[in-house]
């Protein structure tokens, strides 16, 4: 049975949900007509290698409320990888959903399709990270993602459509419409309103921090037996020697320690972000994907999907990833309080967000 319907897909973390992800959504529709818009998003860790700053429950609910239809789960530990790793696997479970469109944002607008450069692997070896050694052909870090849709995109026959970011990445300040995620959450940090610039009531609810995790990062690296942690995901060419070395720093201290021309910050926070999850390099295949929340015209994509035998739950005992989301989950709650890990644990179990279409 073909699906006339047109189908758009979004790839998003939402760190949290701010008006420049809501134009996102809005030119996403305007752009493609779709019937349906599905988005594959991050869960309880981004890949920055960070908490989410809001929980996924609360993204997803917003999610739909601001305009898409279907949410699904990007699993953690293809989350929390480098940008071509969260790229493919991303765009592979929105080819499962069946899509037809990709549209990213991008710092150009602009969309590449020229064959990806060589990486010069003597720069690599003379200590120039690779985030730095693409900096040449790719600016941004949405432009360096859009590179990697593309070339998902290819792989699946969908179309790949790149939106001009409205705000810098990197920008810190609120003087603007739209603001960037990071510098909401610096700003909501710094006690500043920040209200005007996402729909998220920060100050009503559990906002989380890398800091927070301080304690149970540095003792992850401690009580571990740096040949162990071999087996980690991320860990390779001693690095965990490194982490381990400078673990009697705070939390801040010890990353900017171990960043270095061969270590981008984010990478440093990626590989302890795998170290505090247990997280193995043996990751399986997405054989299915979970469904997080959805609209009337998502729940009817689904029955369309299951009718073409496309595997996919609404039902976490169900998930192939169980086992792991629920690790995450609990790791992800464990610095707050106790009424706030159980809702989320429960919610991990047996939440689906349902929201009507507006």
């Amino acid at each position: 049975m073909e699906n006339k319907q047109k189908i758009t897909g979004i790839v998003v973390e939402y760190n949290p949900l701010h008006n420049g992800h809501i134009y996102h959504i809005e030119q996403a529709r305007s752009i493609t007509q779709c019937d349906v818009l599905i988005a594959v998003m991050s869960p309880n860790f981004v890949q920055r290698g960070e908490p989410a700053f809001i929980n996924k429950w609360t993204r997803t609910q917003y999610a739909l409320e601001w305009g898409v239809d279907l949410v699904l789960e990007l699993p953690t530990p293809y989350t929390i990888q480098s940008a071509e790793t969260f790229a493919t696997q991303a765009v592979n479970i929105l080819a499962m959903a069946q899509i037809d469109t990709l549209v990213y944002g991008s710092e150009t607008g602009i969309i590449a399709n020229e064959p990806e450069r060589d990486i010069d692997h003597q720069k690599l070896e003379a200590g120039l990270s690779y985030a730095k050694a693409m900096s040449s052909h790719q600016q941004g870090p949405n432009d360096i993602l859009g590179k990697y849709y593309i070339k998902a995109c290819q792989k699946h026959n969908i179309t790949p459509i790149a939106i001009k970011r409205t705000n810098s990445y990197h920008s810190l300040e609120l003087d603007e419409s739209i603001a960037s995620a990071t510098a909401i959450r610096h700003q909501f940090n710094l006690g500043n309103d920040t209200s005007g610039y996402t729909p998220i009531d920060l100050l009503n609810n559990q906002t989380h921090h890398l800091n927070d995790y301080e304690t149970l990062i540095k003792y992850s690296l401690l009580a571990s037996n740096p040949k162990d942690l071999e087996n980690i995901s991320l860990v390779s060419e001693g690095i965990q020697n490194l982490l381990i070395s400078n673990a009697h720093l705070n939390l801040e201290a010890l990353i900017e320690s171990c960043t270095s021309k061969r270590y981008t910050r984010s990478r440093i926070q990626r590989t302890l972000i795998n170290i505090l999850l247990n997280q193995s390099k043996d990751i399986p295949e997405i054989q299915q994907f979970r469904v997080l929340g959805m609209r009337e015209a998502g729940q009817q994509h689904l029955r369309y999907l299951r009718k073409q035998d496309v595997s996919y739950t609404t039902h976490f005992k169900d998930y192939q990833f169980k086992d792991i989301e629920y690790r995450a989950t609990s790791i992800y709650s464990l610095p707050y309080s106790d009424a706030y890990q159980k809702e989320q644990l429960n919610m991990e179990k047996s939440a689906i967000i349902r929201v009507p279409n507006k």
